[in-house]
């Protein structure tokens, strides 16, 4: 708790000296867990100031002199100023929105700025982001991913669009002989028919969080598109070889919403083995004149379309 300690203390101060949390105790603590004690020991040693009282509905069913909830019902919220203290990720939205039924936003200090991540990997923390930035603007669509191999990061899609439906596009016998005959004749890729054949539509469903909101569309793409009546808020294109990135922009990007993000992987300058993926990239942004940008996991190109 030793970071905690020293920015919580940080943030208190700053808030202090804004006159935010004043010294005749309008603050109230907000949950009560190791932060919420952390908080009240800096402001009750460090600072001098007492808390008006804590409130926590966990702890007031075992503690009278911590209140529920509820009790914000019965007083004048506006009188006093509510410190978030928890920056649990499990409960992050509960926490917050719990408290913004009582109480008004001028009136409530969020000790943390922002949402914590779940993962630090540059590809899938960047897609938590995506997600996160989807849902809160309210964009609508299905979910997909064209290249799933063994399903790694088609769980993580899966998780983070708990409630999408989630296409997932793949021969799942490895490169189709079609896409490695353009390979060779542009020298793109030494790669043969079959790579990345050692997979399953078992081993891959059996990652997934959501199961029943997988729709698996095995096959050669883009082929396996027909019949899809679907716009997207999320693609990932990981198909590694030039003719089925650039079927899949030309696919997907029509059927991108607004707002909507489109992931394709192995774009780096200078990749040894997929030089196909970053041409495809190259040929069809400059086509379309929209720009992208690179993730420093130093493989994946980003496109974000506009509202």
């Amino acid at each position: 708790m030793e970071y905690y300690y020293e920015y919580f203390k940080e943030q208190l101060e700053k808030y202090i000296n804004a006159g935010k949390i004043r010294p005749e105790g309008n603050v109230v603590i907000y949950p009560f867990g190791k932060q919420g004690m952390t908080v009240k020991q800096i402001l009750n040693w460090q600072y001098g100031i007492k808390e008006a009282f804590i409130c926590d509905n966990g702890f007031s069913k075992i503690n009278p002199q911590i209140k529920s909830l509820d009790y914000l019902a019965q007083i004048n919220t506006s009188k006093y100023c509510f410190l978030i203290t928890s920056d649990h990720l499990g409960y992050w939205d509960e926490i917050r929105d719990n408290l913004r039924k009582y109480v008004a936003e001028e009136n409530i200090l969020d000790l943390f700025s922002c949402k914590p991540l779940t993962y630090h990997e540059p590809r899938i923390a960047s897609l938590e982001i995506a997600s996160r930035e989807i849902y809160h603007k309210k964009i609508a669509g299905a979910v997909a991913e064209a290249g799933v191999y063994r399903g790694d990061f088609s769980a993580y899609i899966n998780q983070f669009f708990y409630d999408r439906k989630l296409y997932l596009f793949d021969t799942f016998e490895g490169f189709h002989a079609n896409d490695i005959e353009v390979e060779k004749e542009k020298s793109f890729s030494l790669r043969k028919e079959g790579f990345f054949g050692d997979t399953s539509i078992d081993i891959v469903l059996s990652k997934m969080t959501f199961r029943d909101n997988v729709i698996i569309k095995k096959g050669f793409f883009p082929e396996t598109t027909e019949g899809i009546q679907e716009k997207f808020c999320f693609v990932n294109l990981d198909m590694d070889l030039y003719q089925p990135i650039k079927a899949g922009l030309e696919y997907f990007y029509p059927r991108l919403c607004g707002g909507g993000y489109i992931f394709i992987h192995d774009c780096n300058i200078g990749h040894p083995n997929y030089k196909g993926a970053r041409e495809a990239l190259l040929e069809f942004t400059e086509k379309m004149g929209i720009g992208y940008v690179l993730l420093p996991d130093n493989a994946t190109a980003v496109l974000a379309k506009g509202m």
